[in-house]
């Protein structure tokens, strides 16, 4: 929650605050050590887009996931957010109550566009994919969510509807128009 007060405290014209669309985060921890790398990623996210987005932001550690009325507030929350984060150990898939926790919420989850951050803790060594990475990487792609390891440069698709996407998707560019239509010789 320090987020919402970090964006409260900084002076932004009215008008201005009124234009921003808020994004829905939530947080689903490890531990106080993977707690900490998520802080340091929320805190980027906010500093990087707090002048066209608001974020409101939900922290859930796994151990509250292990109580049903805990676990099911946060089913809902992760079910609508446009951004899920897990803040994970590197070496190592979730736990198996929090792998069922994910399947709860992933199927009521339906069309909505969103992306799923993947944070390790501590980084894992350059070059390599570390389990858990594969399993939030398999998960964004069942959800047919984004996946992300780091701070996307760009979160604008977080506030798009489905048919902006659909009609900038249907727009013939002049580059495309140009391909389309040039002419090439028989048998090339």
């Amino acid at each position: 929650m320090f987020l919402i007060g970090a964006l409260e405290s900084m002076r932004v014209p009215k008008h201005y605050a009124e234009m921003k669309s808020t994004s829905s985060v939530i947080v689903i921890y490890e531990c106080a050590e993977t707690r900490e790398t998520a802080v340091a990623f929320c805190d980027r996210l906010v500093e990087r887009f707090w002048a066209r987005f608001g974020f409101e932001v939900s922290w859930v550690p796994y151990e509250k996931l292990a109580d049903k009325a805990s676990a099911s507030e946060a089913a809902a929350s992760a079910a609508g957010a446009d951004l899920v984060v897990f803040a994970h150990t590197h070496n190592q898939e979730p736990p198996l109550s929090v792998k069922r926790w994910i399947e709860s919420w992933l199927k009521e989850r339906g069309e909505k566009e969103g992306t799923l951050v993947a944070l390790s803790t501590p980084p894992p060594p350059e070059g390599t994919c570390p389990v858990s990475q594969s399993y939030f990487r398999r998960l964004a792609h069942r959800a047919g969510m984004d996946f992300a390891a780091e701070l996307p440069i760009n979160i604008a698709s977080l506030a798009e509807s489905t048919e902006s996407v659909a009609t900038r998707a249907s727009e013939v560019t002049s580059v495309l128009d140009s391909i389309l239509h040039q002419h090439h010789p028989p048998g090339l």
